[in-house]
């Protein structure tokens, strides 16, 4: 009543209903049929056939087409005789907010799902030479990076050693109701996908299909080094969901996929050194920590060939954070992301996102690397703090993005009616 333009409302029919084998019997099912009609000349003709939809309630379980097959081969389709001439014409179609949601959605989980994968490559790497020797530093390397992974996806962590660290990456590999897990990610990038299917290529559920095989071998072989054979097999998938996903139409719904991309990676570059290289532990741990950090963020050839020689701090940050030809550091993707923001049709070189980002781009390009390094005790609070406040504004940039070029009217809310139970 107070906002009746906010509301439709549509009586539900009495449903049809129709022998469905289910469970190896036959029961009966509520079913609908949805026709559709034709335009023919300056009229509309019913066509054959349909889609039939088996039903719980009001809400579609499945659906097949209905076919209705013809007397003769040579009977027209459809019973027209004559089919008239097409005019063929070439429209640009606008994409709603809810499709350009499901795409930026796509870009991110699939960013994170391969942070995430290369995190559990080099954690496992380390375990496979440390677990037995939790106390090297070694070990303490895989701790604090374990410790980064459980940050980034939250969930039962045990700080023993042998047993516990193949399971722990097992279950950020393969648990779906792990809030950020590898699987949770999949699941959520699937059906981001799902949604937006006629503007994917089949390669794209191609890869979908290579990454639920790895999963799968990796549920059926308890064997430590298939931790790493699949999730390096899930990661192959990735890369090749990139690379279709790089075929599409440079449209808006593409600048969209990718602006999610950027942002995510943004996102995760920050979160890993905030939780690796802001506290000294010593140089022996270090070296393997950084050179671990720098292998989950495949910058390490980058490293060696840019600075050809041990790896410290100044350095790392340097390449990860301000680095703008670096394709994994936080400067290069805030341009990527910028650029992106730019392209949409909702952006005007003034909006919220745009001025969000060029201040963040500022920042960066005038924080200098060697007054965020300097050690007090055993942290680096300078850079600490700079990190955090990066997370924050990326958080906006994020909010931001959403407000402009997401926004979309409130979801719809099934209620009850009369003769009807609630959903």
């Amino acid at each position: 009543q107070a906002e009746p333009h906010r509301f439709a409302a549509q009586e539900l029919p009495a449903w049809s209903q129709a022998p469905r084998l289910a469970g190896g019997a036959v029961r009966p099912q509520s079913v609908a049929l949805r026709t559709f009609t034709l335009r023919y000349g300056s009229s509309y003709r019913p066509m054959l056939g349909g889609l039939a939809s088996v039903l719980d309630g009001a809400r579609s379980v499945s659906s097949k087409d209905v076919w209705v097959l013809k007397d003769a081969p040579d009977q027209p389709d459809q019973g027209l005789a004559e089919v008239l001439a097409v005019t063929s014409s070439s429209s640009v179609t606008p994409l709603v907010p809810r499709v350009l949601e499901d795409l930026f959605w796509f870009g991110r989980y699939a960013e994170r799902a391969e942070d995430t994968l290369r995190l559990v490559l080099v954690a496992h790497a380390l375990a496979e030479d440390f677990r037995a020797r939790p106390y090297s530093a070694g070990g303490v390397a895989l701790r604090v990076l374990r410790g980064a992974l459980l940050h980034q996806v939250p969930g039962p962590y045990d700080a023993g050693d042998g047993e516990s660290v193949d399971a722990d990456l097992r279950s950020v590999l393969l648990d779906v109701e792990r809030s950020a897990s590898v699987a949770h990610s999949f699941a959520a990038l699937r059906g981001a996908a799902e949604g937006v299917r006629d503007q994917l290529s089949v390669d794209v559920f191609r890869a979908f299909g290579a990454t639920e095989r790895a999963a799968a071998l990796l549920d059926a072989n308890d064997h430590s080094l298939q931790v790493t054979e699949s999730a390096e097999r899930m990661l192959t998938g990735l890369l090749a969901l990139h690379g279709a996903t790089a075929s599409m139409v440079h449209d808006e719904g593409w600048e969209t996929l990718e602006a999610g991309r950027a942002l995510e990676r943004c996102l995760q570059v920050v979160a890993l050194l905030r939780r690796t290289v802001t506290v000294r532990r010593g140089i022996d741990v270090d070296r393997h920590l950084h050179q671990g950090v720098l292998t989950a963020t495949e910058s390490a050839i980058t490293h060696r060939r840019r600075y050809r020689g041990f790896v410290r701090v100044t350095s790392l940050v340097e390449l990860l954070l301000a680095d703008p030809a670096n394709p994994r550091s936080l400067r290069f993707n805030l341009e990527t992301l910028r650029r992106h923001v730019a392209a949409l049709p909702a952006s005007t070189g003034a909006s919220r996102p745009e001025r969000l980002l060029d201040d963040l781009v500022d920042e960066v390009d005038r924080t200098h690397v060697a007054e965020l390094v300097p050690i007090e005790g055993e942290s680096r609070p300078n850079l600490e703090r700079h990190l955090d406040s990066l997370t924050i504004h990326l958080l906006r940039v994020a909010e931001a993005f959403a407000g402009t070029h997401l926004a979309t009217a409130p979801a719809p809310r099934a209620f009850g009616l009369s003769g009807r139970g609630t959903r």
